[in-house]
């Protein structure tokens, strides 16, 4: 998984497992962010990116002119 990408996620190396014993990794979004993710949550695209999108959609709705 090291290297893949899942949305704006890049994976950089397996961060083990949880305290549920489900696999984790760190990854890396694009603009900068790192996180361990949960690798269920990127296989079935529950997590795309650390919500800088979203973030960034709503500071443009809300200054829009």
């Amino acid at each position: 998984m090291i290297g893949e990408t899942f949305g704006k996620w890049t994976v950089l190396k397996d961060a083990g497992k949880d305290k549920h014993g489900k696999s984790i990794v760190l990854c890396k979004c694009e603009c900068g962010t790192r996180r361990k993710v949960l690798v269920t949550r990127l296989k079935y695209g529950h997590s795309r990116s650390c919500g800088c999108v979203v973030k960034a959609m709503r500071r443009a709705i809300n200054f829009a002119p």
